[in-house]
């Protein structure tokens, strides 16, 4: 996160990736008790939890990360900190 937005801009990306660790940390063990409670089985509970990240982390298949950080680009001229090399377009 910081290579991608800057160590100025970073902030509110790095609590939204902590609120999400929060959230998961929370919600799952919850997800496992019903599931043991409920069904006699964390299978369920585990499957479903699994294809679900596996559905969230797609889109990062396809992502293609910056080329330098964005200090780096910024500092050469870059665009401006957006975190891709200068082409010389």
């Amino acid at each position: 996160l910081i290579w991608l937005q800057g160590p100025t801009r970073v902030e509110p990306y790095m609590q939204a990736m902590h609120a999400a660790f929060a959230i998961g940390a929370v919600a799952s063990p919850l997800f496992i008790e019903w599931a043991l409670t409920e069904l006699r089985s964390f299978a369920p509970a585990f499957y479903s939890i699994a294809a679900f990240l596996a559905l969230c982390s797609l889109p990062l298949a396809t992502y293609r990360g910056p080329l330098a950080p964005a200090e780096d680009a910024a500092a050469r001229g870059g665009g401006g900190g957006d975190g891709v090399k200068d082409r010389g377009e």
